[in-house]
């Protein structure tokens, strides 16, 4: 299936991005260990992170390769900024865009609510 770049990740998504595999959770001490390449399907994507102010997804890893391979099946959470960091996040064309297109409208919807 054909992949695309993306920045705008909504559920029913399956998505691809590097990212890299860290010594440590200290930002001031830890190095880079190395990188690996994470493709997986969006099967939440309503919760908000005010920390780091960014939409926070889950996502069951369908495959995983390089350095520290997630397990295939594992649900894993990312922040949006994480995934579209450097614009490296592609996403696996839906059979029908137009019903993406629904859920993506859906979403700005509900992102533009009062309170959310």
């Amino acid at each position: 299936m054909e992949m695309v770049n993306c920045n705008e990740i909504v559920r029913g998504d399956v998505i691809e991005w590097p990212e890299l595999v860290w010594d440590g959770y200290d930002k001031k001490t830890r190095k880079v260990k190395g990188e690996r390449l994470i493709r997986g399907k969006v099967v939440s994507d309503e919760l908000y992170d005010e920390n780091s102010g960014s939409s926070v997804y889950r996502i069951k890893v369908i495959e995983c390769v390089g350095d520290e391979p997630l397990a295939i099946g594992a649900i894993i959470t990312r922040t949006l900024r994480v995934l579209t960091y450097q614009g490296k996040t592609a996403r696996q064309l839906w059979l029908e865009e137009s019903k993406r297109d629904q859920v993506l409208l859906a979403k700005r919807d509900q992102d533009n609510q009062p309170g959310f």
